[in-house]
This record gives structure tokens, sequence and C-alpha cells, in this order.
């Protein structure tokens, strides 16, 4: 079988742009992920000065052990100096909010102002992690309550 002088000439062109391509690939992804890791979270805590925090709380609250060691750790950092939360929750569990509850304790006692913001509704646990603030802000349309 033999191969055909045009059928080689195209198998070297199609090697040569399969090179091109594969080295524009490579390329251009050390770029991106260059670009990516510059404007990481880690690469930002670097260089992070004095701030206030603001915290999120929104659906269920469940026992959340990543919540609570970061509320742990917002009490020892010096460059944290005050918290918001904010609260959008029809509650949850009693251990969740409990827990939450004794953290926000735990960093108001350490001297930095906590402070929640209940938006559409702050009821059951949601209103017990409320309670953990050292002032609590509310809509007059927010459904605010315990049972």
């Amino acid at each position: 079988m033999e191969i055909q002088p045009d059928t080689l000439v195209a198998q070297r062109r199609w090697r040569k742009q399969a090179r091109f391509w594969r080295l524009a690939t490579v390329i251009i992804t050390i770029v991106l992920v260059f670009f990516i890791f510059q404007n990481t979270s880690y690469y930002n805590k670097v260089t992070v000065n004095d701030h206030i925090i603001r915290i999120r709380i929104n659906g269920i609250i469940f026992d959340d052990i990543l919540l609570t060691k970061s509320l742990e750790s917002i009490a020892n950092n010096p460059k944290i100096h005050a918290v918001i939360l904010i609260i959008d929750s029809p509650g949850g569990t009693s251990l969740g909010g409990e827990s939450i509850y004794r953290k926000l304790r735990m960093i108001s006692k350490s001297g930095k102002p906590v402070v929640a913001i209940i938006r559409t509704m702050g009821t059951s646990a949601g209103y017990t992690v409320a309670l953990g603030a050292d002032r609590i802000y509310a809509l007059k349309t927010s459904l605010v309550g315990s049972v």
C-alpha cells in the first residue's frame, strides 16, 4: 500500500497545526491559572488590613462546624473590629442556633461589637442567633419572633 504525496503533505500540515494549537492551549492555560491564583482569597489574606466582617445566615440553620470555627477565629483575630450578621432564616435546629448564639456572645465579650440585621424573616433559631448580637435591627415588615 503506497501513500499518496498529497496525503503525506496533508498529514504534515495537520501535525504542524496540531503542534501550534497544543502549544497555544498550554500557554493560554498557564496565563489563566496565573490570573486565577493571583486573585484568590489566599493571596489577599497576606495583605489584609483592619476590617469589619459580614456574615450571612440564610435558610434553615443547622449545626455548622465550619461556621462555628470561623466565629471562634474572629474572636481571636485582632484585625477584625466588628461583626455584621445578616439573617434571613425561618429557623432550624436548636443545637445550630444555640452554638452560633454562644460564639457570637464570645465575640461580643472579646470587645468587638456584633450587630444583627433581620431582613425578611428571623424566627425560631434565626431569632436565637440574633439574640447573640449586641443590637438587633429589623424592618417594620420583617417577621421576627420565637416559638
